[in-house]
């Protein structure tokens, strides 16, 4: 989970760098972090198919192969148009990692446990970042961004060998129908438009450390502390939530109330700018709501729509949350620059979160 989705993460920790480096704005730096998000959002619901096609087991080996050869374009890249490169195969990667895990869940993973794995595997993304966060500033000073990406490049690739040791292999199937492509997405749409939601106002985790640089005035080593915060979090959250959901199979009730958390944390980024100190509780809350709704999401994801759907399924979710999330970059970064200010940025999170709470209720009682 960690090799698909750190991609924009990296960026973000990277900011600094990039934008003196290559003499971009944030909305271009939004810009590549979006763009690796729309990509695997977009690509989503096809890769969903072919993972139930293939089985979990290959489409997980793609995942890692394709997250290193993303990292590697990034660290020999000498201009912004080989960034855009390096953020179109980092995203394929991205679409693939929720559909391969959920199809491994759903083939080889008991009813009853689910919760607690998904828990576990939906946990993945947020120590990569929190280790990320902790470690990549380090790299920087130690070695520069360069040697830095390719060794995070290298630990995505030496999984490649473990994922033969640790799945099972599988036939491959018949190709899905488009009949079967449409009911997984009918049989899941509140849930990929929470996520579409959701995902723009999550994208201001993405560009914490930016903010807390820029808008707080912290140093690099506070600044990607901020992200690790939120990420550790987020773990915890990403083992608790699920459980709850499953035991009480309350998936829309639980979804709704991590929205309602999701303005508060952004209630507290934005008043964090008058009040710095406030930045470290509104990054706790983040991490245990914008950050976490992904566990729930995806169970409810495979429990909804079965072992044989799983991939499918869990392609229309990623659509719609990597969608937002890839809208709500740069749009962000955009406010930014033109209004020179994060309280924009701030309103464009707070809306759809509230929104979301609204969809998620609407849609599960409609269905």
């Amino acid at each position: 989970m960690a090799a698909g989705t750190s991609f924009a993460p990296m960026l973000g920790l990277l900011g600094t760098e990039f934008i003196a480096e290559f003499g971009m704005s944030r909305g271009e730096l939004g810009l590549l972090i979006g763009l690796s998000m729309v990509v695997g959002g977009a690509c989503s619901p096809v890769v969903g198919v072919l993972t139930d096609r293939l089985g979990g087991r290959t489409a997980l080996a793609l995942t890692f192969a394709l997250a290193g050869a993303g990292y590697l374009v990034m660290a020999g890249a000498g201009i912004y148009l080989v960034l855009m490169l390096a953020a179109f195969v980092a995203g394929i990667s991205n679409g693939l990692t929720n559909p391969a895990t959920n199809k491994l869940i759903a083939t080889e993973v008991a009813t009853g446990s689910r919760g607690f794995i998904t828990g576990i595997k939906q946990s993945g993304v947020q120590i990569g970042t929190a280790l990320l966060g902790l470690l990549v500033p380090l790299g920087v000073i130690a070695w520069g961004w360069r040697t830095t990406v390719v060794i995070v490049a290298t630990v995505w690739l030496l999984f490649l060998p473990v994922t033969f040791r640790v799945t099972s292999a599988v036939a491959t199937s018949k190709p899905t129908t488009r009949a079967e492509w449409a009911t997984a997405f009918w049989d899941i749409w509140p849930v990929s438009a929470f996520g579409l939601l959701i995902g723009i106002a999550s994208s201001l985790l993405i560009l914490l450390p930016l903010f807390a640089e820029e808008a707080l005035g912290f140093d690099r080593i506070a600044a990607g502390q901020t992200a690790a915060l939120a990420a550790i979090c987020a773990v915890a959250g990403r083992l608790a939530w699920p459980r709850r959901a499953e035991r009480k199979h309350a998936f829309p009730g639980t979804l709704r109330i991590l929205a309602v958390l999701t303005v508060v944390g952004v209630g507290g980024l934005a008043w964090s700018i008058s009040v710095p100190v406030l930045v470290w509780p509104a990054a706790i809350v983040m991490g245990l709501s914008a950050a976490s709704w992904n566990s729930v999401g995806m169970l409810a994801t495979i429990v909804t729509a079965g072992p044989a759907r799983a991939g499918a399924a869990t392609g229309w979710v990623q659509l719609g949350f990597l969608t937002g999330a890839g809208l709500g970059t740069p749009l962000s970064g955009w406010l930014v620059d033109t209004t020179n200010s994060s309280l924009p940025g701030m309103g464009l999170a707070a809306l759809p979160a509230a929104l979301a709470a609204v969809v998620i209720t609407v849609g599960s009682k409609n269905r």
